[in-house]
Parts: C-alpha cells; sequence; structure tokens
C-alpha cells in the first residue's frame, strides 16, 4: 500500500511560524550548550530505542541521537511530562516554551534532537504515536554541509528546509560529516494541521519494508530543490 511518507513546508500550514523562530531557538540552545559545537555536548541525553534487523545498515555508534526533550506524551502509557513548564526551562528556552504553550493540546513530544558526528540512528518507528495521531516535524537549526540525510522506508530527504513526517513508517537518519545536527523536533495533531488521517502502526508491514539502499528510490526535493532543477532543465534547453 501506498503511504504518503513526507510532507514540505508549504504543507504544513504552521511551518512558516515556526521557521520565523529559528535564530532565537538555535541561540537559546547554544547558550545552554556552551560544548555543542566543539565540545562533548554534555548535557545532552541519549536516546535508547529498538533497532530493526538491517543488515544494510551502516555502523552506528553509541549514543548517535540525544535529546534535551522539553515535552514528551505517549499516550498509550499514560505519560505526559511537561519540562517546558517548569521556571528554570522556560527561563532557558522562552522561544520553545512559548511554542509549546502556543499549541497546548495539538502538541506530542517535542524538544531539540540531535544527530551526532559520523553517526546514524539505525531504522525504528515512533513508539509514542501508534495511532498515528500526529506528525513528526524537523524544524533545522543548525545542518552541516556535506553526506547528511533522512531516510523514510528507502526516500532520502534533506535539512534545508522544514518537513513532516509519518514516524510510523520505518526511518533512519545520517550525519557522515565530522560536525553535529540539530534540530527543533514537535509532534502536532494532524486534525489541527488539517492533515488527513494515515493508518496507525502496522508491524506487518515494518517486517515487510526492504534494507534500505541509497539511491534506489528517488531523493525527495524541497520546493527550492525542485526550483533549481527546473531552472537547470530550462537552461539545457536554452543552450540547446
Amino acid at each position: 500500500m501506498q503511504l504518503k511518507k513526507l510532507w514540505l513546508r508549504s504543507e504544513i500550514r504552521v511551518a512558516n511560524e515556526l521557521m520565523s523562530h529559528v535564530p532565537l531557538l538555535r541561540a537559546e540552545f547554544l547558550a545552554r550548550h556552551t560544548d555543542f559545537i566543539a565540545g562533548a555536548f554534555s548535557r545532552g541525553v541519549p536516546i535508547e530505542l529498538p533497532t530493526l534487523p538491517d543488515p544494510s545498515a551502516l555502523t552506528t555508534r553509541m549514543e548517535a541521537w540525544k535529546m534535551d526533550g522539553l515535552q514528551y506524551r505517549w499516550s498509550d502509557a499514560g505519560i505526559l511530562k511537561e519540562r517546558f513548564r517548569e521556571p528554570k526551562i522556560r527561563a532557558r528556552y522562552p522561544t520553545a516554551c512559548a511554542l509549546l504553550e502556543r499549541f497546548g493540546d495539538h502538541c506530542g513530544c517535542a524538544g531539540y534532537s540531535v544527530l551526532e558526528r559520523q553517526a546514524v540512528i539505525t531504522r525504528h518507528t515512533g513508539i509514542e504515536n501508534r495511532d498515528n495521531e500526529y506528525l513528526r516535524i524537523h524544524v533545522p537549526l543548525i545542518v552541516p554541509p556535506g553526506d547528511i540525510f533522512f531516510e523514510v522506508e528507502g526516500t532520502e530527504i534533506d535539512w534545508s528546509d522544514l518537513w513532516g513526517f509519518d514516524n510510523q513508517l520505518v526511518h533512519s537518519a545520517h550525519n557522515l560529516t565530522d560536525h553535529r545536527r540539530l534540530v527543533f523536533l514537535i509532534d502536532l495533531r494532524r486534525d489541527f494541521l488539517g492533515l488527513p488521517d494515515q493508518p496507525p502502526f502496522d508491524p506487518e508491514r515494518e517486517k515487510n519494508i526492504p534494507p534500505f539502499t541509497r539511491g534506489a528510490l528517488p531523493r525527495q526535493l524541497h520546493e527550492h530543490q525542485q526550483q533549481q532543477v527546473q531552472q537547470r532543465l530550462l537552461r539545457t534547453v536554452i543552450l540547446d
């Protein structure tokens, strides 16, 4: 069954609002984590997740994925942790906390997400969203140049713009550069975004997804990348 994997910036109605906060989101994070760029990122919390058996997976460093989380919502388990309501967190990250206040109950998990240098977050699915109520959105804050990408069921995308994805589909993240990647991760309810429902998690689908092979499927281009391709094609036609 063909399912939509990725939503681009123009398909997410709050995307421009989120992107308008990028400078402050980034600055407040770096003010707290002064060792992020060149140091050990000592306050980052490693995320442990079950990985799928995938013989084609690249070697994965320990602690590839780290978070500075602001809210954790796992409805099926009855868990709601709202760190963003703590006075010290609100003082530290006023912009991010204001966003979570603004979205209120429409927001699931949220926080700063770090992909370590020369590391791979191996293939997995999101346990907190099994009914597929939320769309997971990545807001790019610091994206190093070089070989760095995300894949959902074999379709690759980069972080040169905001996007969202169905995290009930198998996905992984790859940073083959010598610098850390930083995004602001936020889950928002599909109905709040005006998006149609997608099926809940399907363990049989997960089992039958083929191993990831780079380039096997067309890359998902952002709108600005699509425009660049069209311009190159137009120049080629004119020169011919």
